[in-house]
């Protein structure tokens, strides 16, 4: 068979070194499809430039257009469109896939305006994010997040959860109208099965980023006390960040010392701040913790093993999660996890065995299960030990690679039995 020419399209440019953003971990799984020999591989997304670039990253090609919000039934305006069709042709792919459904690039192949045979990879659903998008938040506390970002941008939770719920009609008919479906977890698929049952479904796991497959395991020696790590990748209420803060605050009378760490929310100043993060420091000023939280802001891979490696804890407060890289990645290297049983981290983990999951909002079962977590070490090396092993295995790069491949070539033959 000649080499198959796959064209990616994502919402991540990919550069040299990672920057500590999300959908990095969608490089090295790139990079090792390319080393496969049988594969050529191109990256079409959008960047920081005002007009279509090919900004090419080692061995991948790569196009970069500006981000474009949509404007025309989903879709961006027409010299957009048509520039990404330029590109198309130029480059000529046997399958194009579309990494997420969170944009409008999906809606290329549900309108037909590529024919070219299509991967639909699910990565979260916005429709089912609306459901959780205030975090169990009152009224009350949803009107405290409101600050002069928010009213300047016109950018409230309201308003936010509004634009979430438009979106959601267009990522349904995205789903609808494409034949092939990847998903990474069952909970994924019984949503997409429900819009689109006549679907071709494959399931794939999500590769991590490059350093964690180079880092040493999580040895409770080298873990500070009492020190719980958590990672937030939007400053939104539905990540529950405010459970945590609230479960640390009962935890400080037994633990004066304990340390929750939090990545990826960024504390901008002045009316750049979001108003959910001012919210949260003036609920850490009301429980008189400002000691025991940390912001640690953007990480990158190699930043965030290291905060892993010497936590006693990673805690997923999230009110839903699809997957859960953040889990995934904690896991893989035998950090002891504390989680909420969502769509994604109820596939990853096993309640007591390889994590300890607690309901979504319940701050007192999230302060006791990092308790237990801090008290028992047989209890942590237990969950440390398990959910190293479940996620060496389902995370293997090399297997992973594999499956991907193999979604492409059973597309590919479809194609040819068609033609």
């Amino acid at each position: 068979m000649d080499i198959m020419k796959i064209l990616w399209f994502t919402n991540r440019e990919f550069v040299p070194q990672d920057e500590g953003y999300s959908g990095t971990w969608l490089q090295p799984l790139a990079e090792e499809i390319i080393k496969l020999g049988d594969f050529e591989l191109a990256n079409l997304t959008y960047g920081k430039t005002n007009k279509l670039v090919k900004r090419d990253c080692g061995s991948i090609q790569q196009w970069v257009i500006p981000y474009s919000r949509p404007i025309l039934r989903g879709l961006p305006e027409k010299s957009v469109v048509e520039e990404i069709l330029g590109v198309h042709a130029l480059y000529s792919p046997d399958i194009v896939q579309f990494w997420g459904v969170e944009y409008f690039w999906g809606l290329l192949t549900a309108r037909n305006i590529i024919n070219t045979p299509a991967l639909l990879e699910i990565q979260g659903l916005t429709h089912e994010i609306v459901r959780e998008y205030t975090g169990g938040l009152s009224i009350a506390e949803q009107i405290k997040c409101i600050g002069p970002r928010e009213i300047i941008l016109r950018s409230s939770m309201f308003q936010d959860q509004r634009r979430l719920l438009r979106w959601g009609g267009y990522e349904k008919e995205i789903i609808k109208r494409n034949k092939f479906i990847s998903t990474p977890s069952p909970w994924i698929e019984a949503k997409v099965k429900d819009l689109n049952p006549g679907c071709k479904l494959f399931h794939n796991e999500l590769a991590l980023r490059l350093p964690f497959y180079n880092a040493v395991a999580w040895d409770p020696e080298s873990a500070q006390n009492a020190r719980i790590f958590c990672s937030a990748s939007y400053p939104a209420a539905f990540k529950g960040v405010h459970v945590a803060i609230r479960a640390i605050a009962r935890l400080k009378n037994r633990y004066p010392s304990i340390q929750l760490r939090i990545a990826g929310l960024k504390q901008a100043k002045s009316i750049r701040k979001y108003g959910y993060i001012s919210w949260l420091e003036k609920l850490i000023e009301e429980h008189h913790i400002e000691e025991n939280v940390v912001w640690l802001g953007y990480l990158n891979a190699s930043e965030i093993i290291n905060e892993l490696q010497s936590s006693s804890a990673a805690l997923i407060p999230s009110y839903t999660e699809s997957y859960c890289v953040a889990l995934a990645e904690a896991m893989f290297l035998g950090v002891p996890c504390v989680t909420t049983f969502t769509g994604g981290t109820s596939y990853l983990a096993k309640d007591e065995a390889s994590a300890l999951f607690f309901p979504v909002g319940d701050v007192e079962m999230c302060a006791y299960q990092i308790q237990r977590l801090l008290s028992d070490s047989a209890l942590a090396h237990k969950i440390s030990q398990n959910g190293r092993r479940v996620g060496l295995e389902r995370n293997n790069l090399l297997k992973i690679t594999g499956h991907q491949t193999s979604i492409y070539s059973s597309i590919f033959k479809n194609k040819q039995i068609l033609q």
